[in-house]
């Protein structure tokens, strides 16, 4: 008997449903995700939707998902929790009468507004799996009469010579290599035990008089590392502190913890497709052997992108693939039901096509988006899905998607005067329209919150053809459609020298320097506009460039200076904000630069300050003798 899902439509019928499939079994566990505290009392365990995570690494016989209530329908925690479903267990969907979807969309539309197209189209597909998944609950199996399977015992033993064999594979890996080559990958679809592969591992290396440090995303999510290790280990093991187990040392802990820093023999990173790139970065350059686990496609982020994007820059790697499932027997009929298909093949002409709600053709624009990008997650799919604001153009050549462009649309042109005020002041920010309200409040110009713009969010285009011009052929369409409608075309992207290249070949020019290093790709962000709007670029041309020196630690020039006289009261009026409280230093701080320099403004903290650019943060903090940015700011207010 496999894993089933059943769908409810009536919501009375939930609770005797419990009730039959737990009678006379007081211990099996039922697991509740949803917004009814009722529902809630009948299970053993119970979460709000936005905490799914928190169920990662635990099983249950019965999951109930609950889409009846105010969060709706998010593909991306149903994926999650279905994988807590036990290999006889049932996933059970409380469906409402109007499926409404569960992700954030742009102001002023109302997610409880807005039907989810993803669930419509995800409920047909586990209909040709599950014929009858609104079946008669009276005459259903109890979840807690296990039944002997031994298909599923065989597949069990096979899934475990090939943990003990990549487990020794990764052991013989560490002690023969090198320091610099001593990296490992897992990967593996979903079930198939990466993280009781590394419980083993660990536990190997502490007999061994190893020091191992285990990393993993949330504190939440260590909870299967934590209860494999205290199986083995026969012993309590704590978060965020060192524990001696056999001859060794162990810790497991999030990597923003400073016991990372610490010297380790091997450091274990899991889910590792769901760390930005600038933390796996930083942790590559620790110390220590690195094994590095994570699904090819899942809820945490895609491993083929991860791969491509951090794998292959490892000078060597160790690549281990487990392939046969733990947790449920394979082909399993959930896996199957939520694993939406993509089509090779789609039914366009050659060309560049604006797709609107073709589900084949946006499961396939998603496929091509996971194996470019490595934190590419299932509420993608469902933005394409139900976001009215999102669109994408796809590249055709014999029936074949080889490029997609995905955008979205911003416009707050119709909004009231004061509600553009707060957003350029910095004291409002409403959801979404993040490029248009990010540049208002950049340079405080009302006029951006006049126009309509569309943000280029993602390219991607099939390995095989890159660097056949397919991705900027979807940009000039693109370009060409908006030119129409006197629409501006913007992007932002990490720049790299072959990033940068590509937007100015396609006449983008940059109007705003990141000033941190992005989180995702560790590199300095950059948000660009189309060329086409001369007159916007030519008109913030002087603040742009005050915006980039600053960003780039640069001293101004005497030319700079002198063309930014025109732009004193825009910046006096940034000043003002600041002084009030409205706007964040950070969101100040080149103004203020533009303004001290020009003699609009005498500090003599901000003389230090800005003299000294070349020094760290905390090098300038000592240096004006402040403990942080608080006081700094504080510092600032009182001498301007």
């Amino acid at each position: 008997m496999s894993r089933q899902i059943i769908i409810f439509s009536d919501y009375s019928k939930i609770r005797e449903y419990v009730h039959l499939q737990t009678r006379g079994h007081h211990s099996a566990c039922v697991f509740y995700l949803g917004d009814h505290q009722d529902l809630a009392a009948y299970c053993t365990t119970s979460l709000s939707p936005k905490h799914y995570t928190q169920a990662l690494g635990q099983e249950f016989d019965l999951v109930i998902f609950d889409m009846t209530g105010v969060s709706g329908f998010r593909f991306q925690s149903l994926l999650a929790v279905s994988g807590t479903v036990k290999a006889h267990g049932k996933l059970c969907i409380i469906e409402p009468n109007t499926t409404y979807t569960g992700i954030s969309l742009s102001y002023p539309l109302n997610q409880s507004l807005v039907c989810s197209s993803l669930w419509d189209c995800l409920k047909q597909h586990i209909a040709s799996i599950f014929p009858n998944y609104d079946i008669d609950v009276s005459k259903s199996d109890n979840v807690a009469e296990v039944h002997s399977n031994k298909q599923f015992l065989e597949q069990i033993n096979i899934a475990i010579q090939e943990q003990t064999s990549a487990l020794q594979s990764i052991v013989d890996h560490l002690e023969c290599s090198n320091e610099k080559d001593k990296n490992v990958v897992v990967m593996a679809q979903r079930g198939r035990g990466k993280s009781h592969l590394l419980a083993r591992l660990a536990f190997q290396l502490l007999h061994s008089g190893n020091k191992v440090l285990c990393i993993q995303q949330h504190h939440n999510n260590i909870d299967v590392l934590k209860t494999t290790l205290e199986h083995f280990a026969k012993q309590t093991i704590p978060r965020n502190r060192c524990t001696s187990i056999a001859t060794g040392e162990l810790a497991l802990t999030s990597p923003d913890n400073s016991l990372i820093h610490n010297l380790w023999d091997v450091i274990l990173v899991d889910e590792a497709a769901s760390f930005s790139l600038l933390v796996l970065k930083k942790i590559q350059a620790l110390q220590g052997a690195k094994v590095y686990s994570t699904t090819t496609h899942g809820y945490e982020g895609t491993g083929q992108g991860f791969k491509r994007i951090f794998v292959d820059q490892l000078s060597s790697y160790h690549l281990i693939q487990l392939t046969t499932a733990f947790r449920f027997q394979i082909p399993c009929p959930i896996e199957s039901a939520l694993a939406l298909e993509t089509q090779n093949t789609v039914s366009l002409n050659d060309g560049i096509h604006q797709i609107k709600k073709d589900s084949d053709v946006l499961l396939s624009c998603y496929s091509l988006l996971s194996e470019a990008h490595y934190q590419t997650r299932p509420d993608d799919l469902q933005r394409l899905f139900d976001c009215p604001n999102t669109h994408c153009l796809v590249h055709v050549e014999k029936s074949r998607i080889n490029g997609v462009l995905l955008y979205f649309e911003e416009n707050l042109v119709a909004e009231s005067d004061a509600l553009k005020e707060r957003i350029m002041s910095g004291t409002r920010r409403v959801q979404g329209h993040l490029g248009l309200q990010l540049l208002a409040h950049t340079y405080r110009a009302q006029g951006i919150l006049e126009q309509t713009h569309w943000r280029i969010n993602r390219i991607a285009v099939t390995h095989d053809k890159r660097r056949q011009g397919i991705g900027s052929q979807l940009v000039q369409d693109l370009l060409n459609r908006a030119r129409k409608d006197n629409i501006k075309v913007t992007s932002s992207f990490s720049l790299q020298k072959h990033t940068q290249h590509f937007w100015q070949r396609n006449g983008f020019a940059v109007i705003r320097y990141g000033r941190q290093a992005n989180t995702a790709s560790g590199m300095q962000n950059v948000m660009v506009m189309h060329r086409h709007d001369q007159q916007l670029l030519h008109d913030l041309d002087a603040l742009i460039a005050l915006q980039g020196q600053w960003a780039n630690s640069k001293t101004l020039g005497s030319k700079l200076l002198a063309r930014l006289g025109k732009h004193k009261d825009v910046l006096m009026a940034m000043l003002d904000d600041f002084k009030m409280g409205k706007r964040h230093f950070d969101n100040a701080d080149y103004a203020l630069m533009g303004l001290h320099l020009m003699g609009g403004i005498k500090s003599k903290t901000l003389s230090t300050w800005y003299d000294n650019q070349d020094l760290t943060t905390e090098q300038r903090y000592q240096k004006i003798g402040c403990h942080g940015k608080a006081e700094l700011v504080k510092r600032i207010k009182s001498e301007i």
